[in-house]
């Protein structure tokens, strides 16, 4: 007699698939984010109001359309005297709304102001502002535009 003998193969449910290879991820493209500006409490103030910085060292004035600093010590070069300045150059710098910061020439001082410009503050008055930046360090700009000056014992800048 003759014995049939059937061999069912059976497939396991723990089989692997293979669908081709894993795609790379999509390469995403890097997104430049602006410089954070740094937030100040601001204060708003009127008339031209005299402040100084903390450290003591900076005296400054604020209106509604001019701000204007004088250091009492500097470790910075004043550059040239230019013709059209016959007295007092250098003193401080100061800007004008809707103008580059620039060196003051004249006589006077805004050095005095009783009030002090603390660390992540900001006194606005119109169209100008002055943050202070540091405890030594004091930054006034157009507030509809990117004119200022930035000042210092150690440093300053003009824009």
């Amino acid at each position: 007699m003759l014995l049939l003998v059937l061999v069912v193969s059976a497939c396991s449910s723990s089989s692997v698939q293979h669908a081709g290879p894993t795609p790379s991820p999509t390469p995403t493209k890097a997104v430049t984010k602006p410089p954070v500006k740094p937030a100040f409490a601001v204060t708003a103030v009127s008339g031209a109001f005299a402040f100084r910085s903390a450290d003591g060292n900076l005296g400054c004035d604020i209106e509604s359309a001019y701000a204007r600093c004088d250091p009492e010590h500097r470790d910075w070069k004043l550059p040239p005297q230019p013709s059209d300045c016959a007295s007092g150059w250098g003193h401080g710098i100061e800007l004008q709304a809707g103008t580059k910061g620039s060196f003051f020439c004249g006589s006077d001082s805004v050095k005095g102001g009783t009030k002090v410009l603390a660390t992540g503050h900001a006194f606005k008055n119109g169209f100008v502002q002055c943050d202070a930046v540091s405890a030594s360090t004091i930054h006034c700009h157009g507030t509809d535009d990117t004119h200022g000056f930035t000042i210092s014992r150690a440093k300053y800048s003009l824009t």
